[in-house]
């Protein structure tokens, strides 16, 4: 079976949709209350780019960075409780990849 979204259909970087569903894991990890994302991102990882260049890899994390700040910009209420904790907790991960990049990259 194949699925297409016509609806959002254009020339991209295929690490953009990798690092938007890497993120998603993270927010709805979170969300949800479940640990265990990183894990769950490697298996993701293994199963959906075995043999993708390093470059992409690299990238998708970038927007998976990238996603995470601005969903905590844009998708959390406000008004939820614990939304200080979650806003932390979702920026602090993408920190933590940035700072990834800065110790691999020099």
């Amino acid at each position: 079976m194949t699925v297409l979204d016509l609806d959002c259909c254009r020339l991209g970087d295929p690490a953009l949709d990798l690092g938007l569903f890497l993120a998603e894991l993270h927010l709805w990890a979170d969300l949800l209350g479940k640990s265990g994302v990183e894990q769950a991102q490697e298996r993701v990882l293994a199963g959906y780019a075995p043999g993708a260049q390093r470059d992409r890899l690299i990238r998708a994390r970038f927007y998976e960075s990238l996603e995470l700040v601005r969903a905590a910009a844009r998708r959390l209420p406000m008004w939820d409780r614990g939304w200080e904790n979650r806003v932390a907790r979702l920026v602090g991960r993408a920190t933590r990849i940035l700072e990834g990049f800065r110790k691999k990259c020099g």
